[in-house]
């Protein structure tokens, strides 16, 4: 596990992008989606659509940097689908999709019946 850990931080600090992590910008403006650091430095902005496109990635690119680390520790063994580790994961889906899991299965039932 300790080797695993070591790998996982090796990797991280190999890889070249803005360390996370990252936060959707709430309630930027009505024309744009925005993604921050953590301290609040400018990572992206995307132009507002109808079709909630914009702000579903927007979302997910803010989750990004927790979802890259989350599959390396999973890949390297580092952490197996605990109850701790759901929960993170949990909260990563959470963030990248704006939604909490009930209510992405309750828009999924929804989804399915009007087909």
């Amino acid at each position: 596990m300790a080797e695993a850990v070591k790998q996982r931080r090796t990797i991280m600090e190999g890889l070249n992008y803005k360390k996370g992590p990252w936060k959707y910008q709430e309630g930027a403006d009505v024309y744009t989606h925005i993604v921050r650091t953590k301290d609040n430095a400018f990572i992206c902005q995307l132009s507002q659509n109808s079709s909630g496109e914009s702000e579903a990635t927007a979302r997910l690119m803010a989750a990004a940097p927790e979802m890259i680390e989350s599959l390396i520790a999973a890949f390297l063994g580092e952490v197996t689908a605990s109850d701790d580790i759901r929960y993170k994961w949990q909260k990563i889906i959470e963030k990248a999709t704006g939604m909490s899991i009930s209510e992405g299965i309750d828009a999924t039932a929804r989804h399915d019946a009007e087909r």
